[in-house]
């Protein structure tokens, strides 16, 4: 009986597991209310099912109470294989039964979202904005506009409602930038809305908002206008704590600051983006990059940034570390295949030489390295290894 007891908690397990699992990324995606409606909808589906498979498990503890049974050898060996057997059956029939009730699910899922964007786009359709609206008149509209399009999953740049609010007049665009930092549906329209519209027509309006919405610092870097609000990113620089998001890392680095170096090294070392960061701080013609890079190797190399190694690898080669190079090298056979296409291609070959002097095989090129390592010296007129010799 262990073998069935064994069965039948797999069997619960498999059936109430999954819809909750189920349930709960749907209710992630739906309205509450409708989520609520939803969760009965399932449970009560569930319910049958999941209490045919308490029936069996009550059925397997009485028959454990049971005095043992007294058939021996190979009829109590027939009977242990005929109890399996069935309840296997009893199994592959409760999932059968699981997967209607999920598919079911889905469907109805599917149905009510269906109706639900129906409706919504029935809705775009009457959503006016009057001639020459106030500011009031704009908030209602983008918010009827947020209402119409809510729960929807995909989206598009020819969708209505981006023709919608691209009607938005321009000085009441500030509130379009406030949108796309709010965890809405519209803010995927706003953000087609605002990519189509002539940048110069708000970007007074943007510069001179941008105090009180620094959100928009995306739409200030998208455009170049990193210059009109220079005080604003040195300010917010300086300010920030060890992490920055990649559009304030590259407004402080377009707009080369050196009083912000510091703060950028810092960042960069401790930034699962540290591999983009050091391609931006590449523009900067006076600033350290040897200096950033090989501390992010050695972070990296220590476990102390979220990074690998090979990240940094071609560019702390570059400036002369020789570990990176012999990473560098040990990837190239890594990377090689059997590809007989003539479009094959080997990245990582032609970066080690680029590095070294030294030409032969893959296999070549790793015994050199093992046989020269302690002895390469980098030659910063040329960026390559080279032996005394040749140096």
């Amino acid at each position: 009986m262990a073998t069935k007891s064994i069965l039948t908690a797999l069997t619960l397990s498999l059936l109430m597991g999954p819809v909750d699992s189920l349930l709960a990324e749907e209710a992630e995606l739906l309205p509450a209310p409708q989520a609520i409606v939803i969760e009965q909808v399932i449970i009560q589906q569930a319910e049958p099912v999941a209490e045919k498979a308490a029936v069996a498990q009550k059925a397997e503890q009485k028959a454990d109470a049971k005095p043992a049974d007294k058939a021996t050898g190979e009829e109590a060996e027939k009977k242990k294989e005929a109890d399996e057997a069935e309840l296997r059956k009893q199994m592959r029939e409760l999932e059968l039964q699981l997967q209607q009730k999920r598919t079911q699910f889905q469907e109805q899922v599917n149905k009510e979202r269906q109706q639900a964007e129906q409706k919504g786009r029935q809705a775009l359709k009457d959503i006016k904005l009057p001639r020459n609206p106030t500011r009031t008149q704009v908030e209602d509209y983008i918010a009827a506009l947020r209402k119409a399009t809510e729960g929807r999953r995909s989206f598009s740049s020819s969708d209505p409602a981006v023709d919608k609010l691209k009607k938005v007049p321009a000085e009441h665009f500030d509130l379009l930038m406030t949108e796309m930092s709010n965890r809405t549906t519209l803010r995927y329209y706003a953000n087609y809305a605002i990519r189509e519209i002539d940048p110069e027509e708000i970007r007074k309006k943007i510069v001179a908002s941008f105090p009180d919405n620094p959100n928009s610092i995306g739409v200030i870097v998208m455009h170049g206008w990193c210059e009109d609000v220079r005080p604003h990113i040195v300010e917010h620089i300086k300010s920030a704590d060890s992490s920055l998001s990649i559009a304030w890392f590259q407004a402080a680095v377009e707009i080369d600051e050196p009083s912000l170096y510091p703060k950028l090294h810092e960042v960069t070392i401790g930034s699962r983006y540290a591999s983009q960061f050091i391609t931006m701080l590449k523009t900067l013609p006076e600033y350290d990059l040897s200096h950033t890079i090989n501390t992010c190797w050695e972070r990296a190399s220590t476990g102390k940034l979220s990074v690998s190694t090979s990240s940094f690898a071609h560019a702390a080669a570059q400036r002369g570390n020789v570990d990176a190079l012999g990473v560098l090298i040990s990837q190239i056979q890594r990377t090689s295949s059997y590809m007989v296409s003539s479009s094959a291609y080997n990245a990582n070959r032609v970066n080690v030489l680029g590095l070294i002097d030294h030409r032969g095989s893959n296999k070549d090129l790793q015994a050199w390295f093992k046989a020269n390592k302690d002895e390469l010296v980098f030659d910063e007129l040329r960026g390559r290894f080279v032996l005394p010799e040749g140096f």
